[in-house]
C-alpha cells in the first residue's frame, strides 16, 4: 500500500502525522514467531521501515500495531526489542468492505468515542475520509483534544 501511494505517505509525513510500522504483507505475526520463520518475522518489519526510508528520506516512528490484531506474548517480546511500542485499536467500526458512508462511518464514530480512544480506519474507504472533519469538530465541542500515538507514554 504504502509503495502504491508513496504521494500520500510523504504528504501525510509533510503534514506532520505520524506513521507506524504494520508489516509490508500483513500476515499473521504469531505464526512466524518461530526460530523456522524467525527471518521471515524480521523481514516483515525491516521491509516496511525500508520503504517507508525509500518514499521519505525519513527514519519509521517507532510505533507498531499487529496485523488483523493478531498477536503473541512472543510476538510483542520480539516487536519491543526491535524498538518498537505496540498499540492497538480501541474503537474499530468494521469498515473492511471499503463501501462505509459518511453517514455511517459519522455515527459509529461518535457512538464509539472515550477518552484515550485509538480508532482504526481503513484508508479504502472514502466515507472515513468524508466523516472524519465533522467528526473532529463534533469532538473538539465536546472538549476533546487530538495527538499522535507516538506521543503516548506507557
Amino acid at each position: 500500500y504504502m509503495l502504491k501511494n508513496a504521494d500520500l505517505i510523504k504528504n501525510m509525513v509533510k503534514k506532520g502525522h505520524s506513521i507506524g510500522n504494520h508489516t509490508v504483507k500483513h500476515k499473521t505475526m504469531p505464526k512466524l514467531a518461530n526460530k523456522a520463520n524467525f527471518d521471515e518475522f524480521v523481514y516483515q518489519i525491516r521491509e516496511f521501515e525500508r520503504n517507508y526510508y525509500k518514499i521519505t528520506g525519513k527514519r519509521l516512528d517507532r510505533i507498531y500495531r499487529e496485523p488483523k490484531g493478531e498477536y503473541s506474548y512472543r510476538t510483542l517480546s520480539i516487536v519491543k526489542d526491535m524498538g518498537y511500542k505496540t498499540f492497538f485499536w480501541s474503537a474499530d467500526h468494521y469498515d473492511f468492505a471499503g463501501n462505509v458512508s459518511k453517514e455511517e462511518t459519522l455515527n459509529r464514530l461518535m457512538t464509539r468515542y472515550h477518552n484515550g480512544a485509538i480508532y482504526m480506519l481503513h484508508p479504502q474507504n472514502k466515507g472515513n475520509y468524508e466523516a472524519l472533519d465533522e467528526f473532529i469538530k463534533n469532538m473538539k465541542k465536546l472538549g476533546y483534544e487530538f495527538g499522535l500515538v507516538k506521543d503516548i507514554n506507557y
